[in-house]
């Protein structure tokens, strides 16, 4: 993939990126022949390269005694560790600020950019138990700020397809999820905004492996974004891409329509 501009001051991570790009084109390396030396694949020295993934300590160790840096990235990633999480979803922000369309699917939790804050809060602490309140209230204010994207002057079309048993699982507690799906309601109103219901006894859906999320680009190709129980990591490859897309069209084909889905919700809150 082509290499992008990198500012290595943004955090620890991009400095780790810039770095190893900066040693491995110094030795006369190859992003592919690196990641041979390394034991990995390519496109995970180009995601590091770029800031979209954390190294472990066992390839900032091996990088040292390939490149020849003397412990330097060993030293850096207690660092990069602490501040991977957040520099990744900076940059999932703001491809999410320049893309045409995003479209995100969701079996567990409601996506991110429908939370409200206590809602959000509840995913981050059962998500992330053993971490300080600090964290968890970091988190919370840059999932808020993402969520500028769906009243920005130049918006992207989003597409948001919710399995009903999000709807159903009394994740943070009655009050807070009566107002999280009044959230939903009032946000599938915003233009450009489209929020459907994969029904519990609809159709089979292809989309049984869980959340992920697809941004579409005017200029650039697309990427996926697919998250698992130990994290989770974008997808460039083209053929890879293509099934996600083809994957989304089934699940909003298979999905309830607009109206339908926002009596789905309205069903559940007075049920509630």
């Amino acid at each position: 993939m082509p290499p992008k501009e990198l500012d290595g001051s943004a955090s620890a991570l991009a400095f780790f990126g810039a770095e190893l790009r900066y040693w491995r084109e110094r030795a006369g390396l190859s992003q592919d022949a690196l990641a041979a030396k390394l034991y990995c694949s390519p496109s995970l020295v180009a995601y590091i390269e770029q800031a979209l993934r954390a190294p472990s300590l066992e390839l900032a160790t091996r990088a040292d005694e390939i490149l020849g840096t003397s412990g330097e990235f060993a030293r850096m990633w207690p660092l990069v560790r602490r501040s991977g999480f957040a520099a990744f979803f900076e940059e999932i922000a703001r491809l999410e600020r320049m893309a045409k369309e995003l479209s995100y699917f969701a079996t567990m939790v409601v996506p991110g950019l429908l939370q409200t804050p206590e809602y959000a809060r509840a995913v981050v602490r059962a998500g992330q138990p053993d971490r300080e309140e600090d964290f968890v209230e970091a988190a919370v204010e840059a999932r808020m700020a993402r969520q500028t994207v769906l009243r920005a002057e130049v918006r992207p079309a989003v597409w948001f397809v919710i399995d009903e048993a999000v709807l159903l699982r009394g994740f943070a507690g009655r009050e807070v999820m009566m107002e999280q799906l009044r959230h939903i309601l009032d946000v599938s109103r915003l233009p450009k905004v489209c929020v459907q219901i994969l029904r519990l006894r609809g159709e089979p859906s292809p989309g049984v492996d869980g959340f992920s999320q697809l941004m579409r680009f005017e200029d650039g190709p697309d990427i996926s974004y697919v998250e698992g129980m130990a994290g989770g990591h974008a997808i460039v490859d083209p053929e890879r891409v293509a099934q996600c897309v083809r994957k989304f069209e089934l699940l909003r084909a298979v999905a309830a329509s607009p109206e339908e889905s926002r009596k789905i919700i309205r069903d559940v809150l007075e049920a509630m």
